[in-house]
C-alpha cells in the first residue's frame, strides 16, 4: 500500500520518486544506423517521432517501428535497434539501469525480412 501526503493536482496517494537510475535521451539515426546487440538491467521504452525503424529481440523476427507505436523491451532481453535502410529515424529512448553491449548487429540479421 501506497502511503504519501496529498500532492497538488491529484487525487489519492501519489510519491515523486527519485529516478537516479532512470535514463532518458532522445536519439537521431541516418538510414541505416543501429546499435550493437545488448542488454537492459531494467526495461527500455523506444517512443518514436519520425522516420522509420526496426528492431529484433533475441530469438525473435525482426519487426518495424513506426511513430506513435511505442516499443517495449524487457529487462535482461538481448536486442537491437535502427533506422531503416531507406529512411532515418529519431526518438525518445527511456531506460532504467545500466547496459551491456554485445556483438555488432550483422548486415544478415540487420536485413533479415519480417
Amino acid at each position: 500500500m501506497l502511503v504519501s501526503a496529498q500532492m497538488p493536482n491529484f487525487t489519492g496517494g501519489v510519491k515523486n520518486m527519485e529516478a537516479k537510475d532512470l535514463r532518458s535521451v532522445r536519439f537521431q539515426y541516418e538510414p541505416g544506423a543501429r546499435s550493437y546487440w545488448h542488454v537492459h538491467d531494467g526495461i527500455q521504452v523506444l517512443m518514436i517521432e519520425k522516420g522509420r525503424g526496426r528492431y529484433q529481440m533475441e530469438g525473435k523476427p525482426v519487426q518495424e517501428m513506426l511513430p506513435n507505436q511505442p516499443v517495449f523491451f524487457p529487462p535482461g532481453v538481448p536486442h537491437w535497434h535502427g533506422a531503416a535502410p531507406d529512411e532515418g529515424l529519431t526518438w525518445i529512448s527511456t531506460s532504467i539501469g545500466g547496459v551491456k553491449w554485445m556483438q555488432e548487429v550483422t548486415e544478415k540479421e540487420y536485413k533479415a525480412a519480417k
